[in-house]
């Protein structure tokens, strides 16, 4: 039981020794999972915060970009109004002036100059693009129908977007004289977006007030949008049904300065400063985040990695402790085992006689007390017999106290194997002998010590040397004392003795 008990304490340690630094463990990584929640929701906050800057920078660009070309046709028309275009020298002289401006913006693909019915006074492309002779009615239009000053236009020419900028000249500052268009490929004049983009950012849209694209730009297909070239309108686009399904109020589209956030998508709205044009910039959360999240996984398999290291050190730990403890465990059980049974030796030397193996007189005084009291209490009655070897000192005087000593245990072993399990045998002292019968009377004793005697008789210990035994028996009497009780035994003894040996009395 106290083995078992102990085990179980042990047990309960080795537990706490797994338990503890997986607790521990376990409690970092919930902080830790807390940390980097608060510390990625604290990276997508400034995420949002660049992408806004990025798309007010952009925006920017933009509207100084436009405001160039404005000035670039305002410098143009003035060139234009300052000349008699129907003149070849004039027209040469324009001609030099629109090279010139073509030269310092390279983006410029173009420029021509159209009379008020329609026809061209000039033009620095060298072949007639159809898709800008399409927008001729267009232009002719907004100058001179509704009066528009400045009007911008697009087409799509060869998997390009082209951006149109018109301004009406006017005679004497009242009827339109002609009109002057400026032709930029939009792709071309916004590549600095991919050298400025922050990471996460799949492209960008241009759009005017009624949702026409102007320009498309497109970083990397596979973060957030697909190219825009076959779309004229931004309602047209897949991914702008996909976040305006978001919105309150679809006409948030356009103007203003915005943050559309849902699912993995983010997309900034702004619009450029002197022109109805709003800049919308995509962006994919787990692409801008990419960075972060990986380091976040890594740091969390190294602390993984730490902690089974750890749990396995843990381990080795208990696993020696274990053996350690088993070891004591067992050099303890057999030291126990040991004491017990140097123990059991030290009380069989103390109890029993160690020539004849028989009880000392100790021991035998022990049982015999035993036996009255169970006499006086529960009236169970019992026997001695007190034996004497007839002619032991004959023995040992002619062959020596080494045969003597063999003759008494002879006859000892055929005491002890003559009583059986009927009672006890002991060594009273010499060659003097003492048998117990436990829960029978002087009668039935009478007889079993006579069987004995006459076993003794005629088993000898060799041919020459013939050893006899007397023996004189008592029955236990209520209230006798041990000593009383031998007493009256080595009374009868000595009768048998007198009555010539080898007989019992």
């Amino acid at each position: 039981m106290n083995r078992k008990r102990l085990f179980t304490t042990r047990n309960l340690q080795y537990t706490r020794f797994y338990l503890v630094p997986l607790i521990a463990f376990t409690l970092m990584l919930v902080l830790l999972g807390f940390l980097v929640r608060d510390q990625r929701a604290s990276e997508l906050a400034g995420v949002r915060e660049r992408l806004q800057l990025q798309t007010g920078l952009l925006s920017e660009k933009i509207s100084s970009k436009l405001n160039t070309y404005e000035m670039t046709l305002e410098a143009i028309g003035f060139r234009a109004s300052t000349l008699d275009l129907d003149v070849p020298q004039d027209r040469q002289e324009l001609g030099i002036a629109v090279r010139q401006q073509l030269f310092l913006q390279t983006e410029i693909e173009g420029v021509c100059l159209i009379s008020r019915d329609g026809e061209k006074i000039f033009s620095s492309f060298s072949l007639d693009f159809p898709e800008l002779e399409r927008t001729r009615e267009a232009m002719m239009d907004a100058h001179l129908n509704r009066q528009i000053p400045f009007a911008q236009f697009v087409y799509i020419d060869h998997d390009a977007r082209h951006l149109v900028l018109s301004r009406s000249l006017r005679d004497r500052g009242r009827d339109v004289k002609a009109i002057v268009a400026l032709v930029v490929e939009t792709d071309r004049f916004f590549d600095s977006l991919t050298q400025t983009a922050m990471p996460g950012i799949g492209g960008a849209l241009l759009y005017d007030t009624e949702g026409t694209l102007f320009a498309s730009w497109v970083l990397d297909d596979s973060v957030v949008i697909t190219p825009f070239i076959e779309y004229e309108r931004i309602q047209e686009i897949p991914e702008n049904s996909l976040f305006v399904q978001h919105m309150d109020d679809p006409s948030q589209l356009i103007g203003g300065e915005r943050l559309i956030e849902f699912d993995d998508r983010m997309v900034a709205l702004t619009q450029t400063a002197n022109f109805p044009l709003t800049l919308g910039v995509h962006l994919s959360i787990s692409q801008a985040l990419k960075s972060f999240d990986r380091n976040m996984w890594l740091s969390f398999i190294v602390i993984i990695s730490l902690m089974i290291a750890s749990m396995f050190l843990v381990h080795l730990l208990v696993v020696q402790t274990r053996q350690k403890d088993t070891l004591q465990l067992q050099m303890v059980e057999e030291l126990s085992v040991q004491v017990q049974q140097r123990t059991s030796e030290l009380e069989h030397l103390s109890s029993y006689d160690t020539l004849t193996k028989l009880m000392n007189r100790r021991k035998f005084t022990e049982v015999l007390e035993q036996a009255i009291v169970r006499h006086d209490e529960q009236h169970v009655p019992f026997c001695i017999v007190c034996v004497d070897l007839d002619g032991f000192k004959q023995i040992n005087d002619s062959w020596g106290h080494v045969v003597g000593d063999d003759v008494l245990v002879h006859v000892s072993s055929i005491m002890r194997e003559g009583v059986g399990d009927r009672g006890a045998v002991g060594r009273w002292g010499g060659d003097e002998l003492i048998i117990l019968y436990q829960d029978c009377d002087g009668n039935r004793v009478l007889s079993l010590s006579d069987d004995i005697r006459e076993q003794v008789d005629l088993n000898p210990y060799r041919e020459d040397i013939h050893c006899t035994v007397s023996m004189g028996v008592a029955e236990h009497r209520v209230g006798e004392t041990s000593v009383e009780l031998i007493r009256r035994a080595d009374k009868a003894l000595y009768e048998a003795k007198t009555a010539g040996k080898n007989c019992v009395r």
